[in-house]
């Protein structure tokens, strides 16, 4: 199946196209969530050296 339910950081629930992709016919599942708005903001800022 090409559409796949996926849960969101905020508990919400969505749908998103999977891999057209499949492996002994099967299409693997989706196995992270995207990441929240800002999640990472703090780690890229630390890593490029720049003050939050």
């Amino acid at each position: 199946m090409w559409v796949q339910p996926l849960d969101l950081p905020n508990g919400m629930q969505t749908k998103t196209f999977a891999s057209p992709v499949k492996f002994y016919g099967k299409t693997p599942e989706i196995r992270l969530r995207p990441p929240g708005l800002g999640e990472h903001n703090a780690e890229l800022l630390k890593k490029s050296e720049i003050e939050a």
